[in-house]
């Protein structure tokens, strides 16, 4: 005997509910597996140096929010950060790009991660004017 519309309606209905709530799931579960924590360290030059960008990104809150290169110029800033990964021009503003990775989040999780960086940007005397973390 052949369903009625409505039994079809309600069967799609509910296959489609069960669609969303299971896509729901999934998409919580990868949040879950995709951050695996981060814990804030403070900063330490020749730590910072040595470090990859993970672990510089568990250091950036503390430069910024100690403002350690606020005023510096930017020789000094290449003193304490060390080279910039991306030493940027232009527009007459010129910026330090640091690498910071996925802080916290697991670089190997199979959709795609935002990567932060720490901005270091310099009036026109090269004197630190910003220090920002973006992504």
């Amino acid at each position: 005997m052949p369903l009625s519309n409505r039994a079809t309606n309600a069967i799609v209905i509910a296959f489609l509910l069960s669609m969303v709530v299971l896509s729901a799931g999934l998409f919580a579960g990868l949040r879950c597996y995709c951050y695996v924590g981060f814990e804030p360290v403070a900063f330490e030059e020749s730590a910072w140096k040595a470090a990859d960008r993970e672990r510089r990104g568990h250091m950036a809150n503390d430069v910024y929010d100690q403002r350690l290169i606020m005023g510096k110029t930017a020789d000094e800033v290449r003193a304490i950060l060390g080279d910039p990964d991306d030493d940027q021009h232009f527009d007459r503003q010129h910026r330090f790009r640091y690498h910071l990775g996925h802080r916290g989040r697991n670089p190997n999780c199979p959709v795609p991660l935002t990567e932060y960086s720490l901005l270091v940007s310099f009036d026109a005397r090269e004197i630190v004017r910003d220090v920002s973390i973006a992504d």
